[in-house]
């Protein structure tokens, strides 16, 4: 039976195996690793397991939205108009500076065709929304987090030697194993480039495939 990698086994075994230690301070640091591991893989790793779909309902007269928790970068947002709203229009994205430009007057409404970052944390829309539209929005972000209620993700699934060497990775800073840590970054740098190598494959098939299909 293949092994599959479980928050309980990563944490239980799978790392006190590779470090060869079971010390108390040791095996409570372990949990730590792994949240730090994930979130640096997540910077790393521009990957479909890395992007949340997010749908909802603009309100009338509200031009700035809360971005997403785990919000990192985003990668398209449309909104829907025309019968039942149904008909989706992709919003561009525009720096802060030219929709302030184009739409000065905050309190004047109409179809939103624009976004911009505000700040880290929120979306400024314009023109400010006149009705309730729905939209949606793709981001990649930190995605699903195993820890002790979240046993597997995508990473688990996909990406299992990546998530031991970037654990084994944050453990050698804490232990303070410079030489270790150094195999560890080569190691961890070979897979995840890999990986990248995958995912630009897998991209280009889709769009060459896409593109066959309106030929």
């Amino acid at each position: 039976m293949a092994f599959i990698l479980t928050y309980t086994n990563l944490v239980a075994d799978v790392i006190p195996a590779y470090l060869e230690r079971n010390d108390p301070e040791t095996l409570a640091n372990i949990p730590i690793w792994v949240d730090n591991a994930q979130r640096v893989i997540s910077r790393d790793f521009e990957s479909l397991g890395f992007t949340t779909y997010l749908t909802g309902t603009l309100t009338p007269d509200k031009c700035v939205y809360q971005k997403p928790n785990g919000w990192a970068n985003t990668l398209n947002i449309n909104v829907g108009n025309g019968v039942n709203f149904n008909t989706m229009n992709n919003v561009l994205l525009r720096q802060y500076t030219f929709l302030t430009e184009y739409w000065p007057d905050r309190t004047q409404t109409g179809f939103p065709l624009y976004y911009a970052d505000y700040g880290y944390s929120n979306w400024l829309f314009a023109p400010t929304p006149d009705q309730a539209y729905p939209f949606e929005a793709s981001f990649l972000g930190l995605g699903t987090v195993i820890d002790a209620t979240v046993s597997t993700n995508w990473l688990t699934q996909f990406a299992p030697d990546l998530l031991i060497k970037a654990t084994l990775r944050e453990g050698m800073v804490y232990l303070k194993n410079d030489q270790r840590l150094q195999i560890l970054n080569q190691e961890y740098a070979m897979i995840l480039n890999g990986l990248k190598n995958q995912s630009r494959e897998r991209m280009t098939d889709q769009y060459n495939t896409a593109q066959k299909s309106y030929s």
